[in-house]
């Protein structure tokens, strides 16, 4: 065990108590106390042992505590309002938002075969009552190659 490990399991055994009781009395939710601190625990190696470990471990959950609370209250204003509206109704261009939103650079983690038939489904209704051999013409390949690459994309799919 390194020094820093070791550190965190003393202070942990020493003061958990007197961290958490700070934090649930003034969350009033033990287990958002407990969340927070363990968020904070998690920056530690990141950035050293402070020079007052409980002191920071304590602040840094609160701090993690009351970006939560603000992220939950803003979930709740968002559903509030659009519960208010009335369902949208779809359109061309939510067809192509959707074939934009699976080719997002970001998902260029996903390898092709993945991402491709994810792209082709979302855009043609596959799941819906398009059979593969449309999708697969439409996507270029065979038949038996789209339902290889919608089975690796989704493997509990039913054909």
């Amino acid at each position: 065990m390194d020094e820093v490990t070791k550190l965190v399991d003393r202070i942990w055994r020493g003061h958990a108590a007197s961290m958490l009781g700070a934090l649930s009395r003034r969350l009033g939710d033990f287990d958002r106390a407990e969340d927070a601190l363990a968020e904070a625990l998690k920056r530690w190696p990141d950035e050293g042992v402070p020079d007052s470990p409980t002191g920071w471990l304590v602040t840094v959950g609160w701090g993690k505590a009351l970006d939560r609370l603000r992220r939950d209250a803003a979930g709740r204003e968002k559903a509030a309002r659009m519960a208010a509206e009335p369902p949208p109704e779809p359109g061309v261009d939510d067809r192509l938002a959707l074939i934009f939103a699976c080719c997002h650079p970001d998902l260029a983690a996903l390898p092709g075969p993945t991402r491709s038939p994810h792209t082709g489904r979302s855009s043609t209704g596959s799941r819906h009552g398009r059979p593969p051999v449309a999708v697969a013409r439409w996507a270029g390949h065979g038949p038996a190659t789209r339902l290889r690459q919608q089975d690796r994309a989704d493997p509990g799919r039913l054909h």
